[in-house]
């Protein structure tokens, strides 16, 4: 039992220590959620390839500023999580701690191909 405890310490151990995100998908995470809160499609394009601009109009934004833009406006950090390596994209994870009490912490779930945006899922 103890030794399965070392190995699994051992195992986690680099998933429990703070990690900066690389600052290209940072920016573009900044990018990103500068668009949802500004509801500045402009913005939002800057950092998304031309698929994920083609798959987001003004409508969607909108969508997502009335769900988020509230909420980031009360405050909220951006604490990087790590990075999944997937075919042809790298996946990189962030919690979204909010600072007004009762707004519960989000994921926030960024694709980059080619240095541009493929995908930013919130939930």
């Amino acid at each position: 039992m103890k030794a399965l405890l070392t190995f699994l310490l051992c195992l986690f151990t680099p998933f429990l220590s703070a990690t900066e995100a690389p600052s290209a998908a940072d920016a573009l995470l900044k990018t990103l959620l500068t668009g949802i809160v500004d509801n500045d499609l402009s913005i939002y394009h800057k950092a998304c390839d031309q698929e994920m601009q083609a798959s987001t109009n003004a409508e969607t934004l909108d969508e997502l500023n009335i769900l988020l833009g509230e909420a980031m406006l009360m405050g909220y950090e951006p604490q990087y999580l790590g990075a999944l390596a997937k075919t042809g994209k790298t996946v990189h994870l962030w919690r979204l701690n909010f600072t007004i009490k009762g707004i519960p912490d989000m994921l926030a779930e960024l694709s980059i191909e080619k240095e541009k945006a493929s995908k930013l899922d919130i939930r």
